[in-house]
């Protein structure tokens, strides 16, 4: 029983250990659109890549031909720069096709606090407190009844 707590508390804890480290105070951050677009470009930034969905952003824009050109530091959430030529040869930083961030569901798994940091809500986390709940109160009702066994003699 305790060695099924552990195992369980340890599947827990790694769902709780994905956040980021943050990056060095002299750090400059390359990855934006400012420093990715050229002349006669179109630009976008997409935030739609965490830990569990590694290729959103791929999925939403490689088939409208954007290429990826570089991605933020960040272990669990990041930022991705996808750019296309301009068909107009003018240069845009985001194309009428795009849907704002936080439009669907899945999108809106994601929170950001104060600080600027994202949180995702974690199914995993959520079952395993569940489970782990639910082993405590076997175990207090087990010992009641073991309790209850002991009085009657």
């Amino acid at each position: 029983m305790r060695i099924l707590i552990l195992i369980l508390g340890c599947m827990y804890f790694s769902t709780v250990v994905r956040a980021d480290m943050l990056p060095s105070k002299d750090f400059i951050e390359t990855c934006t659109v400012e420093k990715q677009q050229k002349e006669k470009e179109s630009c976008l930034s997409c935030g739609d890549a965490y830990f569990d969905d590694v290729d959103a952003c791929k999925n939403r824009y490689a088939s409208q031909g954007y290429t990826k050109r570089c991605k933020t530091s960040g272990a669990s959430v990041w930022t991705e720069i996808w750019c296309k030529p301009s068909v107009s040869g003018v240069q845009t930083s985001t194309p009428s096709s795009v849907k704002p961030v936080g439009s669907t569901a899945e999108e809106k798994q994601i929170s950001t606090d104060q600080a600027g940091c994202q949180h995702v809500r974690s199914v995993e986390s959520l079952f395993s407190l569940s489970v782990l709940f639910g082993m405590l109160v076997m175990r207090r009702r087990r010992l009641e009844n073991k309790d209850n066994n002991i009085a009657s003699f």
